[in-house]
């Protein structure tokens, strides 16, 4: 099998301070931020348990989902180029496009 596993990565170019992409399998890189890079990280801090929301590229950290954030994200298949869906929150992949959201973890106090 050929396929190069990985996944899209973002960095700052030290000479121009320009964010860019790069694939940590293919080693494909890119100014362009493509269409499969999942810009927002989902993480529980330690301190809460609470579910937290950083952006890959600019840092910037809320406990709030921001807005427009989907949970399931579209990717499509390097060999076959079919379509699969990877979770944002739980890193789950599935081939069905799932109709149920997982919830992010949430402080004890929220209903």
């Amino acid at each position: 099998n050929n396929v190069k596993k990985g996944s899209w990565k973002c960095a700052t170019d030290a000479n121009s301070g320009k964010v860019y992409f790069y694939h940590t399998g293919t080693k494909d890189v890119s100014w362009e931020k493509p269409e499969s890079f999942v810009e927002w990280r989902v993480t529980v801090d330690q301190a809460t348990g609470k579910t937290c929301f950083v952006n890959r590229i600019t840092k910037e950290a809320t406990w709030d989902k921001p807005e427009g954030v989907e949970e399931w994200k579209e990717v499509k298949d390097a060999t076959t180029g079919d379509s699969y869906y990877y979770s944002i929150f739980t890193r789950e992949t599935s081939w069905i496009k799932p109709n149920n959201s997982i919830k992010p973890k949430e402080d004890s106090d929220t209903i």
